[in-house]
């Protein structure tokens, strides 16, 4: 295998060397050696694959023939099927080594060799650094998730939880004897550490995935009843394929649960984000009062601007005024993760839907264009600046 066997693939670097024309002329192995001021002998090994080029020196290649460092990764297998998304080779392909990666994100060294060899986010995380991480590796957050997702560590802490769940979830079949999770429990004990949380709040998170479970136990034993007496052979044949769905939901419970709360614990809100949304909730598709808007830039400018970054929020005007509304993909987050928000942070309220709107048919502030989302925001923190210089000026009166 090739030193430093990265996602590299020497066939493009050949090809491109071959194709590209320079003053109508095509380099020769030692011209691209003299230009990345290392050997020719050295080019040649990288395009035969017996060697692979650092991430400064594939940025360099890319930049010699103008073009993105992503053109000199592996391509698709013959069957057209994506390679693997990985962390690393995303970074190599960025032509960062993992101490420029760091830098960039904002997080230590050791964080980032977390992120890249497990998958792990920093606890505290908020989605700010999933989104760094994207932006600096030049792909959208999507990768980022599939990749965290699709890592062997990832993958391997899903089937713990999974087998943890599934013991907890055969509880509810024994009759007299309910399903039960409390903080003191083994396997809850077991499964604090896989999601990373306290074992007080797993266990509510867990809780919460019980409770689906019994929802499909009780549809399904109502199904069976209703099967047992279909009034027709037509009806029953109906009732036999729901209730078939049914088993197939139930069997696979477990599974579905792990993969569920992993993904929604790697993007989750911070409390102080969540409550920020349940405020603009409230306000309907015109907005918070513009001196509430300003009063959260000003005093939490951070979570706000990454509601805004991940499109929850849009600043949006009202009148000759700036002022922040939900969005509908704020919205959305807010209808599908109600019920696993409220057992993560129990003491923040929110209605569901927001603010009495159906998403069918109510009016919510669309979505903006990321150009004029970024004009209001600059609006928005003038008028916030300016608050904060009136109420100075106020108190040293």
């Amino acid at each position: 295998m090739a030193r430093g066997s990265a996602d590299f693939d020497a066939q493009a670097l050949r090809t491109l060397r071959r194709r590209t024309l320079f003053d109508g002329c095509r380099l020769s192995a030692a011209e691209v050696a003299e230009r990345l001021g290392t050997s020719k002998s050295r080019v040649l090994a990288y395009e035969s694959g017996r060697s692979v080029p650092e991430p400064r020196r594939i940025v360099q290649l890319a930049e010699i023939f103008k073009v993105h460092p992503r053109e000199l990764a592996a391509q698709p297998n013959p069957l057209g099927l994506p390679n693997l998304i990985d962390l690393r080779d995303l970074r190599i392909q960025a032509g960062l080594t993992m101490a420029q990666a760091a830098d960039r994100i904002g997080v230590s060294r050791s964080g980032y060799a977390e992120i890249e060899h497990n998958a792990l986010l920093p606890v505290r995380d908020d989605g700010a650094v999933r989104l760094e991480l994207a932006r600096v590796l030049g792909v959208r957050p999507g990768v980022v998730d599939q990749a965290l997702l699709l890592h062997p560590a990832a993958v391997a802490r899903q089937r713990r939880l999974t087998d943890h769940l599934q013991e907890i979830f055969e509880r509810t079949h024994h009759a007299g004897v309910p399903g039960v999770v409390d903080a003191e429990d083994r396997v809850l004990l077991e499964i604090a550490p896989l999601l990373q949380r306290p074992p007080q709040t797993a266990c509510r998170l867990v809780k919460g995935e019980v409770d689906r479970y019994w929802t499909l136990l009780h549809e399904r034993a109502r199904m069976e009843v209703d099967l047992a007496y279909a009034p027709s052979a037509a009806a029953g044949r109906r009732l036999a394929v729901q209730k078939e769905r049914l088993d197939t939901a139930v069997a696979q419970a477990a599974p579905t649960s792990a993969r569920n709360l992993t993904r929604f614990l790697s993007q989750a809100l911070n409390v102080r984000q969540w409550r920020i949304l349940g405020v603009l909730s409230e306000h309907g598709s015109e907005g918070v009062p513009p001196s509430l808007a300003a009063y959260h830039v000003q005093e939490h400018q951070t979570d706000t601007r990454a509601l805004f970054d991940r499109r929850y929020l849009v600043a949006t005007m009202r009148g000759e005024t700036a002022t922040l509304a939900l969005s509908h993909s704020g919205a959305k987050h807010i209808h599908q993760h109600l019920a696993r928000y409220a057992r993560l942070y129990p003491r923040v309220r929110i209605a569901n839907p927001p603010f009495g709107l159906r998403f069918s048919g109510g009016r919510l502030t669309p979505d903006v264009s990321a150009e004029r989302a970024a004009s209001v925001w600059n609006a928005l923190l003038q008028q916030a600046s300016a608050a904060h210089q009136e109420a100075g000026s106020a108190q040293g009166m």
